[in-house]
C-alpha cells in the first residue's frame, strides 16, 4: 500500500486513485496451464497446444477485461458465459461446453467446508443453474446425435450446426427439446426450417445411436430401434429433490 500511495505523489497526486489500486493487467499461470495440458494429453503438450491453450485463456480473460464494470450489474453466470462468448467466438458449441464445466454453471446448496466436515461430497451439494440444466440438455441431445459420425472436421461441423439450430429454436419460443417426441425428418424440418432439409436428412438417415439419454433431471430417453427414425422420446421420471 505504501507503494501505491508514493507512486500516487511521485504523479502529483495527494492521495491515490481507485485505478491505482486494481491492478488492469492480465496475468496468466502459464505453470498451471502446462501442468493442466500434461495431465489433460497424458503426455508433454508440444509448443502449438500450449500456444493454442494459452491464446483461448487471454481470449477469455481479455473479455472479462473489455466488459470490465459492466460484469458489476450482472450474475457470475452471466459473466462467464460471456467470457467463454470471447474465449471461443467461433463455436457455440464448444464456449457452451466449456460454461458447463465452469462452477458459475452450478448452485451450491452450502458452503465446500461446511460439506466436507459433514462427510458430503462437492457433488452432492451442487445442482446446476436453471439455465444450465438448459445448456446441459441441447449439448446432451447434440451429442448423441452425433456420436456415430468419426470424430474429424464432419462431426464438429454437424455438432456446431444443430447447436446453433438448436439455440435458434429456443429463442423462438419452441418446447424444449426435452418435450419432443418423435426425432423424425419432418419434425425436426418443422422445428429448424426447410432451409436445412438437407441437413436434417443427412444426419438422421445414417445409422444412429439407439439411446438418447439427456443430462438433467428432467431429462428423456428414446425406446431402442435401428435408426433415429421414428424414435419416441419418453419423459424420464423426475428424482426427487429431498
Amino acid at each position: 500500500m505504501l507503494q501505491i500511495v508514493l507512486e500516487a505523489f511521485r504523479k502529483g497526486r495527494t492521495s491515490p486513485d481507485l485505478k491505482d489500486v486494481v491492478s488492469q493487467r492480465i496475468r496468466i499461470g502459464h505453470h498451471t496451464i502446462f501442468n493442466y495440458l500434461e495431465k489433460k494429453l497424458g503426455r508433454m503438450p508440444n509448443d502449438k497446444e500450449i500456444i493454442d491453450f494459452i491464446t483461448r485463456v487471454l481470449m477469455h480473460e481479455g473479455t472479462h477485461a473489455a466488459m470490465g464494470s459492466e460484469q458489476d450489474g450482472m450474475g457470475t453466470q452471466q459473466a462467464e458465459y460471456g467470457a467463454y462468448t470471447g474465449q471461443f467466438p467461433e463455436s457455440v458449441y464448444y464456449r457452451i461446453k466449456s460454461f458447463l464445466k465452469h462452477p458459475a454453471s452450478e448452485t451450491r446448496l452450502m458452503p465446500d467446508d461446511m460439506a466436507m466436515a459433514m462427510g458430503m461430497g462437492s457433488e452432492s451439494i451442487s445442482r446446476d443453474t436453471f439455465s444450465a440444466s438448459k445448456l446441459k440438455n441441447i449439448i446432451s441431445y447434440v451429442d448423441e446425435m452425433t456420436n456415430y459420425l468419426p470424430d474429424n472436421k464432419a462431426r464438429f461441423d454437424a455438432r456446431e450446426k444443430l447447436t446453433r439450430l438448436e439455440r435458434q429454436a429456443m429463442t423462438q419460443g419452441k418446447d424444449e427439446i426435452t418435450m419432443v417426441k418423435h426425432f423424425t425428418i419432418p419434425m425436426l424440418v418443422q422445428r429448424y426450417g426447410n432451409d436445412n432439409r438437407e441437413f436434417i436428412s443427412n444426419l438422421l438417415q445414417e445409422e444412429t445411436p439407439t439411446d438418447i439419454k439427456l443430462a438433467s433431471a428432467g431429462g428423456v430417453t428414446t425406446t431402442s430401434a435401428p435408426s433415429m427414425f421414428n424414435k419416441v422420446i419418453k419423459p424420464r421420471k423426475e428424482e426427487d429433490d429431498d
